[in-house]
């Protein structure tokens, strides 16, 4: 039997790191898979030449006889990657670690689900489930494999990229209901409970945070509604909770500059939390009087905008858009507003006033913003003028600059 290549896409992590024992115990296990079927397995720090690493990379992950992908950490190249062999056609098996968060069907129904590494009965069954697979290729001598559509596979990779942020928060929650009083007491042997509190911000350690943040009580109120806010925007539900409550009691007397700062952690806070359909009722009469402090247009249309929000957040588009165009229509300078408004429109298959909104933002942008930049692109490759081409190009080139990988997933799509 001819040898074939496996070429394993994994994350790798920094040397000595947990990743990297992850990523190593993993590589393991498709080389002993390797063996036993007369595969040369590499993962791409295994890679020797004098070529560019990562033409060599794309190489690998376009010709190979095999593709292996660990989804595990929910990396994004990892998730680009994947999209590149995808587009080839040819064979490839997906796995992840039990408990990883999957947030689309059409992959996790497919997907190789594996335990801990570190224990042989765990290396046996995934490695059962694994040469299954390869069976299954040898017979059809690795030709096409069965393939998601395009559309499912852009949707899957955009839900990657725009919810990292709360793959990463629901981690941080579930790593740190073990030992919190020691990791409190440790930390505050070392720090004083601010700089405590913004070491466990920081990284994203959201039970940690919480318990730090009764330490920061007794500083003055502005400080201590500062680390309230921030607690909130990581998707804590005790420090929301404690926050809505407090809007409630205050709106009436509390700086207008300190109501929308609150306003938009909430929202931030629902936005992450899935939660806003929950929460319409009681930010909906938060914001009715908060918009009754208002003085100006400037300050009407923050509010309305974090209205936008939530509603988007919640999926309800029409309602969204009527907000949205209320937004824009007192405040046509900021680009944040129109952003929001197109990506609306764009939900609601307004294309051509979508793109004129988000090209909009663009040119009022200080400087060239990702996201901004993204939807201008996904707006004209969803366009049928021919015209809008060569504009697709220019912006591309721009949006290349600032988030490649944002770019790469554009074109895929």
């Amino acid at each position: 039997m001819d040898t074939r290549f496996c070429f394993v896409v994994s994350p790798i992590g920094e040397q000595d790191s947990p990743e990297r024992k992850h990523a190593d115990n993993f590589l393991a296990l498709i080389k002993e898979i390797g063996e036993l079927h007369n595969l040369d397995v590499k993962r791409a720090d295994e890679i020797v030449g004098t070529s560019d690493i990562n033409a060599d990379v794309i190489d690998k992950i376009q010709n190979a006889d095999l593709c292996i992908i660990d989804l595990t950490g929910l990396n994004p190249n990892v998730m680009y990657e994947f999209g590149m062999r995808y587009q080839t056609g040819l064979p490839y098996i997906v796995c992840a670690k039990h408990k990883t968060d999957l947030p689309f069907d059409t992959i996790s129904r497919r997907t190789i689900f594996y335990g801990d590494l570190n224990y042989a009965s765990e290396c046996r069954e995934a490695k059962k489930q694994i040469r299954s697979f390869i069976t299954v290729f040898e017979g059809n001598d690795y030709q096409s494999a069965e393939t998601i559509s395009s559309k499912d596979l852009y949707s899957m990779l955009q839900t990657i990229i725009e919810k990292l942020d709360s793959f990463n928060i629901t981690s941080a929650f579930t790593s740190n209901s073990n030992n919190m009083t020691d990791g409190v007491d440790d930390l505050l042997r070392q720090l004083e409970p601010s700089e405590a509190f913004h070491y466990a911000y920081s990284t994203n350690q959201v039970k940690l945070a919480e318990e730090l943040l009764e330490y920061c009580r007794n500083q003055p109120f502005e400080y201590f509604f500062d680390k309230l806010c921030a607690l909130t925007t990581l998707g804590s539900e005790k420090g929301s909770f404690e926050l809505e409550s407090y809007l409630n009691d205050s709106i009436g007397t509390e700086s207008f500059t300190k109501i929308l700062e609150a306003i938009g952690c909430l929202v931030t806070c629902y936005n992450r939390q899935g939660s806003e359909q929950a929460h319409m009722e009681s930010m909906g009469k938060i914001m009715d009087k908060a918009l009754s402090r208002a003085q100006t247009n400037k300050e009407r249309a923050s509010i309305l905008n974090q209205k936008q929000r939530l509603l988007a957040g919640a999926r309800m588009f029409e309602e969204a858009q009527g907000v949205a165009k209320q937004t824009t229509e007192l405040d046509d300078e900021e680009p944040a507003y129109l952003y929001n408004y197109a990506t609306v429109l764009r939900h609601l298959g307004e294309i051509p006033l979508a793109l004129s909104k988000a090209k909009r933002a663009v040119e009022l942008s200080t400087n060239d913003d990702a996201d901004h930049l993204a939807l201008v692109c996904e707006l004209l490759k969803e366009s049928t003028d021919p015209a809008d081409s060569e504009v697709f190009e220019s912006y591309m080139r721009r949006l290349e600059k600032v988030s490649p990988l944002k770019a790469r997933l554009i074109r895929l799509q």
